[in-house]
């Protein structure tokens, strides 16, 4: 029960139902409790609710509850589960790059980035190379985090991931901006707008509505209606 109420929390914070993927973490973590496992599986799934729970406060934009939620899952999986350990070292990184620490969250990405080609998992390194391309962005390094970006979105348009394809093309569109390419802005803005419409088709409008009331799709969304203003 432990692990469905799990999984279950994993898609409810995607659709941005958050109060109730923080049920399902409450539902998972006492079931977890009232259940014996061998110590090791036992404490994967305890790193793998805090990482869940710390997915779920950075899309709503509760960034210091997503680091402390993001270490616990850290200092539980350590480098015992290394897809644990990345995604919550991107997870904090994020956290911390969005809340105005920018040079620690690049050095979480720098790690994350190593330990995800270590797994060989395309999920993982398209991740961490988006995560990147959004912290490089934030210290101004447009050009690095246009590379990163448009690697990341490669990636996700190979494996049909269009929910995170739509923000590698925003993240370059920005760092072409910055770097004054208003021409590859506007052009990366128009894919951006592209995948994020397609969403919808592929989801269905309950899902995608749903989608489009997390925190923070609405922020990258305004985003994006910024650079596609003419």
């Amino acid at each position: 029960m432990a692990y469905l109420a799990q999984s279950r929390a994993s898609v409810l914070w995607q659709l941005g139902r958050y109060q109730e993927a923080r049920a399902a973490i409450d539902e998972a973590r006492s079931g977890a409790q009232r259940v014996e496992h061998p110590e090791d599986t036992y404490k994967q799934l305890l790193a793998d609710i805090h990482l869940t729970e710390s997915l779920n406060e950075l899309s709503a934009w509760h960034l210091q509850e997503s680091k402390v939620k993001s270490q616990k899952a850290l200092d539980l999986a350590g480098n015992q589960y290394p897809d644990v350990t990345t995604q919550a070292k991107l997870t904090l990184a994020l956290a911390q790059a969005r809340s105005g620490a920018v040079r620690s969250a690049m050095l979480l990405c720098k790690d994350a980035i190593d330990m995800a080609a270590g797994t060989s998992d395309p999920r993982l390194i398209s991740g961490a190379l988006l995560a990147s391309a959004e912290t490089m962005l934030d210290n101004g390094e447009a050009q690095t985090a246009l590379e990163a970006a448009l690697r990341a979105q490669e990636s996700f348009a190979r494996y049909g991931k269009a929910d995170s394809e739509w923000r590698a093309w925003l993240i370059a569109a920005h760092a072409s901006q910055q770097q004054g390419n208003e021409t590859a802005a506007h052009e990366y803005s128009s894919y951006a707008g592209a995948r994020l419409s397609e969403l919808e088709q592929k989801w269905g409008s309950e899902a995608y509505n749903s989608y489009l009331q997390r925190s923070d799709i609405k922020h990258f969304r305004k985003q994006l209606e910024q650079l596609l203003k003419p």
